[in-house]
C-alpha cells in the first residue's frame, strides 16, 4: 500500500452546502514527496463533488506536525479565522448521550 485517504461528507451553512471532510491522509514514508498525498486529496475532492456536490474540503493538522502543515499550505489550505476545532470524547461524550436519553 502506498497511501490512504479517509473522507466523509460535511455540511456547512457558512460554505453554502456540502464539502469533503478528510479525517486521515497517510503516505508510506519512503514515498513521501512523490505527490501521492496531493493525488489522494485530489481524488477525494473529485469523489466528493460527484457524490455530494462538494464545494470545499476541510481537515485538521496537528500542531506538532510541521511537515504536514507545510504540505497542506502548499496545496492552498489555510486556517479558518475565528474558528477552533473542539472535541467531546470519552466520558463527556457518553454523559451527553445519557443526558439526551433522560430528556426524551
Amino acid at each position: 500500500m502506498v497511501g490512504v485517504v479517509l473522507f466523509s461528507p460535511v455540511y456547512s451553512t457558512a460554505q453554502g452546502g456540502a464539502g469533503v471532510y478528510v479525517s486521515d491522509v497517510w503516505v508510506a514514508s519512503d514515498l513521501r514527496g512523490e505527490n501521492i498525498g496531493r493525488d489522494l486529496l485530489r481524488d477525494a475532492a473529485q469523489r466528493g463533488a460527484e457524490l455530494w456536490d462538494a464545494r470545499f474540503m476541510r481537515l485538521v493538522v496537528h500542531d506538532d506536525n510541521a511537515r504536514a502543515a507545510l504540505f497542506y499550505s502548499r496545496l492552498g489550505f489555510a486556517p479558518i479565522d475565528g474558528q477552533s476545532t473542539l472535541a467531546l470524547t470519552g466520558l463527556g461524550f457518553q454523559t451527553l448521550g445519557d443526558r439526551y436519553e433522560s430528556d426524551s
